[in-house]
C-alpha cells in the first residue's frame, strides 16, 4: 500500500511538536527536583511522597508526547492509494481533417490550416469523456483510432499538425509544404471516418483499404456503397457515433454525397465545418526548404490558383446529413467551437467500458484517533499509586 502525506507539514511539523513536548517535560522536572531541593532533606522528602509514582510519571509522559506527535501527523493529511473502477460515458467522434495545399490560403488568420488545428485543439480539450480518433486526409487520407485516451489522441493530433519548434515558429514556413498534398479527396476522408467509427466494418471493400497508404494516397473507388455489410443493431443502439469534418471542400463532389448519405444509413452522425471566405484566396507556394517563393501556379503556369470555401457543396453535404445544425461555418469572426461540441453533447451517450484508476484517500482520521485517545488516557492516568502500610504503621 502506497503512503504519501498531501502537505509539506509532514516534513517538519511532527518532529518539532515532538522535540518541543519533550522539551517541555524535560524542563518541568528539572523545574520540580530545584524547588523540592530548596524545601529540604531530599530523603525525608522522598518518604512523604511515597505515593507518587516515578513509573506513572514517565508513562504520562511518553503518552502526552506520542499524543501530540500522532495529531501533528494528522495535520499533515495522510493519505493511501486506492484503485477505483468507474465507467465512462460519451460518445465516439472521429474528427476529419482536410491537409491539402488549399489550406496554406491566407483568408481565415493566419491561414486556413492554422486556424483549423487551433479550433480542432479547443475541441479536443472539451472532449475528454468521449472516445476521440483523428484523420487526416487530401488525395488520400490516414486515420488513427478511437481511445479512451484524449491525452494520446491530443499527442497523434500535435504530431500531425505542428512543425518543430526548434525550427519554426508555427506553421507553414517549413514542414506544410511537405506534408500536404496536393488536391482534396473529400469522400476519401468521409470513408475514412466511418471505417474508424464502424470496427465491424472493417472487412468491407472500401474500409480495407484505409490506413497504411496515408496521405497522398491513390484516389479510391467506390463501389463499396453497394454493398451491404451487415449491421449490429445492438451496436448502433449503444450509442452515437459521429464525424467532424473540417474542410475547405473538394472535388468529387457525388463521391462524398455517397459516402455521407452510406454514414447516415449506418447511423453515424455527420457534421461538417466549412474552412475559409467566400471570396478566397490566391494559395501560397514554397520550396523544399519551406522559403515563401510567391503563389501556386495552375498546371500550364499562366495563372494563378485561387481557392474559395466551397459552401454550396458542404451545405449540400449537410442537408444530406441532417439538415440544420450540421453545417458550421469556420469564418474569420462568428465560429465557436463550443458549438459544435454543444451538438455532440445532444447525442446518446453509453458506456465506454469500465476504467481502473488510482486516487488518493486521507486517513488522517486513524492518526488524529490514536493521538485523541493517547492524550485522554494520559489525562485520566494518575501519578500517585495506593500506598502498603507496613504493619509497625499499623500499630500506630
Amino acid at each position: 500500500m502506497s503512503l504519501r502525506f498531501a502537505t509539506d507539514l509532514y516534513t517538519w511539523l511532527p518532529a518539532l511538536v515532538a522535540a518541543l513536548a519533550s522539551g517541555a517535560i524535560l524542563l518541568e522536572g528539572w523545574a520540580r527536583r530545584r524547588a523540592l531541593a530548596r524545601l529540604g532533606d531530599l530523603g525525608q522528602l522522598g518518604r512523604m511522597m511515597a505515593t507518587l509514582s516515578p513509573w506513572r510519571r514517565r508513562t504520562r509522559a511518553v503518552l502526552f508526547v506520542l499524543g501530540l506527535t500522532l495529531v501533528a501527523v494528522a495535520l499533515s493529511r495522510p493519505q493511501r492509494e486506492t484503485s477505483v473502477t468507474f465507467t465512462k460515458r460519451g460518445v465516439d467522434v472521429v474528427v476529419a481533417m482536410d491537409m491539402s495545399k488549399s489550406m496554406l490560403a491566407r483568408d481565415v488568420y493566419p491561414d486556413r490550416l492554422t486556424r483549423m488545428t487551433e479550433e480542432v485543439e479547443q475541441m479536443l480539450d472539451k472532449l475528454e469523456s468521449d472516445r476521440v480518433a483523428v484523420v487526416v486526409f487530401a488525395g488520400g487520407a490516414a486515420e488513427f483510432p478511437l481511445s479512451e485516451d484524449t491525452e494520446a489522441a491530443r499527442s497523434l493530433f500535435r504530431s500531425l499538425t505542428n512543425c518543430p519548434r526548434d525550427v519554426q515558429s508555427r506553421w507553414p514556413t517549413w514542414c506544410a509544404p511537405r506534408a500536404l498534398a496536393p488536391g482534396s479527396n473529400l469522400a476519401e476522408g468521409i470513408l475514412a471516418a466511418r471505417c474508424v467509427l464502424r470496427q465491424d466494418l472493417r472487412d468491407d471493400p472500401g474500409c480495407s483499404r484505409i490506413g497504411g497508404h496515408g496521405r497522398g494516397g491513390a484516389p479510391l473507388s467506390y463501389d463499396d456503397t453497394d454493398a451491404e455489410p451487415a449491421v449490429d443493431p445492438d451496436e448502433l443502439a449503444d450509442r452515437a457515433r459521429a464525424m467532424v469534418v473540417f474542410t475547405d471542400g473538394g472535388d468529387s463532389s457525388e463521391e462524398a454525397r455517397a459516402q455521407v448519405q452510406r454514414a447516415v444509413e449506418l447511423g453515424i452522425h455527420v457534421f461538417i465545418v466549412g474552412v475559409g471566405t467566400l471570396e478566397g484566396e490566391l494559395i501560397p507556394a514554397y520550396d523544399d526548404e519551406g522559403r515563401d517563393i510567391g503563389w501556386k501556379k495552375s498546371e500550364d503556369g499562366k495563372s494563378f490558383v485561387h481557392t474559395r470555401l466551397d459552401q454550396a457543396q458542404l451545405v449540400d453535404l449537410a442537408e444530406i446529413a441532417g439538415g440544420e445544425g450540421h453545417y458550421f461555418w469556420l469564418d474569420p469572426q462568428r465560429f465557436d467551437v463550443k458549438e459544435v461540441v454543444d451538438r455532440l453533447r445532444r447525442l446518446k451517450q453509453g458506456d465506454l467500458g469500465g476504467q481502473l484508476d488510482k486516487e488518493w484517500t486521507d486517513i488522517y482520521e486513524w492518526p488524529l484517533f490514536a493521538g485523541f485517545m493517547l492524550l485522554l488516557i494520559e489525562a485520566t492516568l494518575s501519578e500517585r499509586r495506593r500506598r502498603v502500610l507496613y504493619p509497625e504503621e499499623q500499630r500506630s
